[in-house]
């Protein structure tokens, strides 16, 4: 299904809860999300929208209410304090569509909206507030991507929550789960996208399920407009990184060439716009690279020199200074020092040399850590603090500082993904109120 954006053709909004018909459970989603292909959604209008018991949900908020908006108690939060008396501490993170999770000796803890059940809880209510999964397991590594959770747990197996319709949770069904559940799947990494995973073998190769209507999955066309619903071997690729988002995915071969399968409608693919490819296809570059991040139109690269490329919808100005497609993976500024890269909905963010925290693109909701309504090239977010960790997510960030292990976020709260601390700049996620 191709939706109409609603009665603001191409408007940004705070996000509405609106009932998906085909599978009963309510869903957050942005108005610029419509054009996904999941609903077919109004309510970019302002008006007040239906909540999930059939109750007033509240009016969709425009940006002059987040402007005003402020958690209290931010003091210190962008230049290295925290605001609060128990700050998050984690040893790595993952963001989603409309949550975030944090993984810190074993424990895993979860914010945001839960309308899905991925914050593993057991409810589906949204929290601002860090939450533990249902159970008392260890895990080793934590996935978080759309509106899921996996997390790897000591003994080695996969356990996820959250949507289920296109087959995320791998189990045959299309019955989403607020509690962890385990996924026949052993893997030794993972990339969770909208709603699809690729998972990566211990001893090599992948596996690879859920939403495929584009491709993405990189199956070949027997599969194309379909929901694969249990772990299938991916045959012939083999990646040491992986990156997925709404409907395409790129990976980095051993040798560092570039590989993307899914829609190339706003060239995200590397090559001139085309058809969508529903096998991974080589992206001609001029070099090689480590790692590769898929964001909703746009992906970025980190060369083995350390130096970062772009192609996609470039809209806002986020790779060159004119809007339109870069349908080539493309230089972005002159600087050899970045460390990793995360591209958000229309937005980026890198880490570089130092751990300096660099944003750019849409600054819509505070989503780039300083007040700016966008921004062309690379901008230092806060001077003088390191970070060793960022994750864009659609009209959020989050990062781990690097002196503290502190997680911070900033950006779009409406549903508490920056775990209702939505001041200027990074604010310190606490466990206390």
């Amino acid at each position: 299904m191709r939706p109409h954006r609603g009665p603001s053709e191409g408007a940004r909004c705070r996000p509405t809860r609106i009932r998906d018909a085909r599978c009963g459970h309510w869903a957050h989603l942005l108005c610029a999300l419509c054009g996904l292909g999941v609903l077919s959604a109004v309510g970019c209008d302002q008006t007040v929208v239906v909540g999930r018991m059939g109750t007033d949900g509240g009016r969709a908020r425009d940006a002059s209410q987040d402007a005003d908006q402020d958690a209290g108690d931010d003091s210190g939060a962008a230049d290295g304090g925290t605001g609060c008396a128990t700050p998050l501490v984690a040893d790595s993170l993952g963001v989603g569509t409309w949550h975030a999770c944090a993984l810190r000796a074993g424990a895993v803890r979860c914010w945001g909206g839960g309308v899905s059940g991925q914050l593993c809880n057991g409810d589906t209510q949204d929290m601002p507030r860090p939450v533990a999964p249902v159970g008392l397991d260890t895990y080793t590594a934590l996935y978080v991507g759309g509106q899921n959770t996996c997390m790897t747990r000591s003994d080695g197996a996969l356990r996820c929550c959250g949507d289920n319709f296109s087959g995320t949770l791998a189990d045959g069904t299309s019955q989403g789960s607020s509690r962890p559940v385990t996924v026949s799947a052993s893997v030794s990494d993972l990339v969770i996208g909208f709603s699809n995973a690729y998972a990566t073998r211990a001893g090599g190769g992948h596996d690879v399920w859920g939403d495929n209507e584009y491709g993405q999955l990189g199956l070949g066309p027997a599969t194309v407009g379909t929901a694969v619903r249990s772990v299938t071997a991916l045959p012939t690729e083999s990646f040491t990184q992986i990156s997925a988002n709404t409907q395409h995915a790129c990976g980095v071969t051993a040798a560092g060439a570039l590989r993307c399968a899914g829609t190339n409608a706003g060239g995200e693919l590397g090559i001139p716009l085309s058809p969508d490819r529903d096998v991974f296809t080589a992206v001609p570059t001029p070099t090689t690279f480590r790692s590769v991040s898929a964001g909703r139109r746009l992906s970025c690269a980190l060369s083995t020199a350390d130096e970062l490329f772009c192609w996609g919808t470039n809209e806002p100005t986020m790779v060159t200074g004119t809007v339109g497609f870069v349908e080539m993976p493309t230089r972005v500024g002159a600087a050899s020092d970045y460390e990793s890269v995360s591209v958000g909905f229309d937005h980026v963010c890198a880490l570089r040399g130092g751990g300096r925290l660099f944003c750019w693109g849409s600054g819509e909701y505070g989503k780039l850590g300083f007040t700016a309504v966008s921004a062309d090239a690379p901008t230092e977010v806060t001077p003088g603090v390191s970070y060793r960790e960022v994750r864009a997510g659609p009209d959020f960030t989050c990062a781990i500082r690097a002196v503290d292990s502190v997680v911070v976020c900033f950006g779009d709260d409406s549903v508490g993904q920056t775990a209702g601390r939505s001041g200027p700049g990074p604010q310190a996620v606490c466990l206390d109120g």
